[in-house]
């Protein structure tokens, strides 16, 4: 039997740690790009930026997919149109609340202006409550019938929860008891 010098057996254990070091990081970079790759099909990418255009750092939006075919997403405006704006929103925003009058007024301008609604409830327990009958009035109605109610419910003062935006719907001719159902299910939660 042969026997390595001592010199000898510290090299071969770096060796084989060294190996098992590169083999280690081939397959975690393997796995992070795979992942990547994955990400880059089923995931979109939306920066934030700042009133003066800069991108606003550890800030961004990330969902699955196209917006525009995001559940509870609606499409307002020319459906076809050159331009798309795209409005994350919560019914109780205040910011929100005073751009819904320059977005009407920019609809009303630009016949090629494309405008996708996208509920974005973030501001409590109202705005989700609000948010759930938003979104069976986009099941239940019309595009239409859906900015309509939007920009109702920015009309109004105050906070909007769920039994405010039900008078609100139901004031544009849909069913009480249908949106409360819609808004109750598991397919709105």
């Amino acid at each position: 039997m042969m026997r390595f010098p001592q010199a000898a057996r510290a090299g071969r254990g770096a060796a084989v740690a060294a190996l098992l070091l590169t083999a280690a990081v081939a397959v975690a970079s393997f796995g992070a790009a795979l992942a990547q790759s994955r990400r880059a099909t089923t995931e979109a990418e939306y920066p934030l930026v700042g009133d003066e255009g800069q991108r606003l750092p550890n800030h961004t939006v990330r969902l699955l997919g196209p917006l525009d075919r995001l559940p509870g997403v609606v499409v307002v405006g020319n459906p076809n149109g050159k331009e798309t704006l795209v409005e994350f929103y919560d019914l109780n925003c205040p910011f929100c609340r005073l751009a819904a009058n320059d977005l009407a007024e920019m609809l009303k301008n630009d016949q090629q202006l494309r405008l996708v609604l996208v509920p974005y409830p973030i501001l409590g327990i109202a705005s989700i409550g609000a948010a759930r009958v938003e979104l069976a009035v986009a099941k239940l109605g019309t595009p239409e019938q859906f900015y309509a109610f939007h920009r109702k419910i920015y009309a109004q003062r105050g906070t909007t929860d769920g039994p405010r935006a039900l008078d609100v719907a139901a004031g544009l001719g849909l069913s009480k008891q249908s949106l409360l159902a819609l808004a109750d299910s598991d397919e709105i939660t």
